[in-house]
């Protein structure tokens, strides 16, 4: 198998997964929210063409800044938020909000590319100890003009990407 061939199935892969996860969404979202499917549904076909136009561009940037922008949608519509507790790198924002607990060790969050996704998004400590949350950006970006910001106990900051650099709400 060439190397283009590769590319193109593990392309093709991340399409199916962004189709599967997209039709397990429609099945999740609450009866109580019934305007909300037919809205997602008339932007589906924009995502599965943008989906196709980026396996064929062979964009796998693209197809990764398509699902954490469908998961982030989803996710704020379920107020949902995830715990980390590790250092971690985020590829996507998924989430409209990322609860950090640092009781057993420092934590360490990079933020994916300012470019991948543009809505906001929190990040809270949720301990009280004086290990060190630190939030990073890759060599080049920027949070507010600088590489990194720190968290303290029980803060939380709110970030916004204007497509080149992240800002502090």
């Amino acid at each position: 198998m060439t190397q283009q061939e590769i590319l193109r199935k593990q392309l093709q892969e991340v399409g199916n997964s962004l189709e599967t996860t997209l039709n397990g969404i429609m099945k999740e979202i609450p009866a109580g929210l019934e305007g909300l499917p037919l809205e997602l549904k008339s932007n589906l076909s924009q995502v599965y063409s943008a989906a196709g136009a980026a396996i064929e561009a062979k964009d796998s940037a693209e197809l990764t800044r398509l699902q954490g922008a469908v998961m982030f949608q989803i996710n704020g519509l379920r107020n949902s938020t995830t715990v980390i507790s590790t250092n971690t790198t985020l590829t996507a924002i998924e989430f409209p909000q990322y609860l950090i607990d640092a009781s057993a060790s420092d934590v360490s969050i990079k933020l994916p590319p300012p470019n991948v996704y543009q809505e906001k998004f929190s990040i809270k400590r949720i301990d009280n100890t004086n290990n060190e949350v630190l939030i990073s950006v890759a060599s080049g970006e920027n949070i507010d003009n600088y590489t990194e910001a720190q968290i303290f106990q029980n803060d939380s900051l709110t970030f916004k990407s204007d497509g080149s650099q992240y800002w502090i709400d």
